[in-house]
């Protein structure tokens, strides 16, 4: 016959089947909380025995001490083990998302190159490749704020984060976002790129660093664009002059 406490007894095997699933869902704090509830339980089953248990086979001292002391230990391994997957797989994702960054800022620098050489393909065929590799969004309706919003970020030169909520019958979550990235050269605005679109979160910090490296890549273009093109008008100049 199993005593109703300690080491040996059933209870003992679902308290501590509970501790270790409430260590892997909640971590530490989740962990050591099921562990302070199996050993008050514990210790009420010192206190008052249960009338199930068993007069010839009763729990021992070791019995007891050894539920108390296993309850916190499993809870804490279990909880470290938990982290350690955690942290991993956020790692993981982590290189994932760089490694998917850095192609499509190789995509997008390829597209500038190859369009460098005439300033209206250049700005349509790289917001087409900004837009399809670093900020994913939906075509939709979008209101239409953008003169006045961009307005305000060429005048006070920081960028601006929206996140507004979306009336619409079928909206299922979705609210609009928008990030808008002002490129300064010589204390003046130079470029602003400007990503909006219906999303269940705001832009985060990936999307704004895509965007203000990939603006930096094309306002570069630009300007070697513009050098390029005043270097072709001096030596007309010079050559009529001739």
């Amino acid at each position: 016959v199993t005593p109703a406490f300690g080491d040996g007894s059933l209870f003992y095997r679902y308290g501590i089947s509970t501790i270790f699933a409430a260590a892997l869902a909640y971590r530490y704090r989740g962990g050591l909380a099921a562990a302070l509830g199996y050993e008050l339980f514990v210790l009420l089953g010192i206190l008052f025995p249960p009338f199930t248990a068993h007069p010839r086979n009763p729990a021992t001292v070791i019995d007891y001490a050894g539920s108390l002391i296993d309850a916190p230990v499993i809870a804490l391994l279990s909880a470290y083990i938990a982290t350690l997957l955690k942290n991993y797989a956020q790692s993981k994702r982590h290189e994932q998302d760089n490694a998917r960054t850095q192609q499509a800022l190789v995509r997008v620098s390829e597209t500038l190159i190859r369009g460098a050489h005439d300033r209206q393909q250049l700005l349509q065929t790289s917001a087409s490749q900004i837009r399809q590799a670093g900020v994913d969004v939906p075509h939709a309706f979008l209101p239409d704020k953008d003169e006045a919003l961009f307005r305000r970020v060429i005048a006070s030169g920081k960028k601006l984060v929206t996140f507004e909520p979306l009336y619409e019958p079928d909206n299922k979550g979705y609210s609009l976002a928008r990030l808008y990235i002002p490129l300064l050269k010589h204390g003046h605005v130079q470029l602003v790129l400007g990503a909006e679109g219906r999303r269940q979160t705001p832009f985060n910090e990936k999307q704004e660093k895509f965007l203000t490296i990939s603006g930096t890549q094309l306002l570069l273009v630009l300007d070697n664009l513009r050098l390029t093109e005043q270097t072709i008008q001096l030596a007309a100049t010079a050559e009529r002059g001739r």
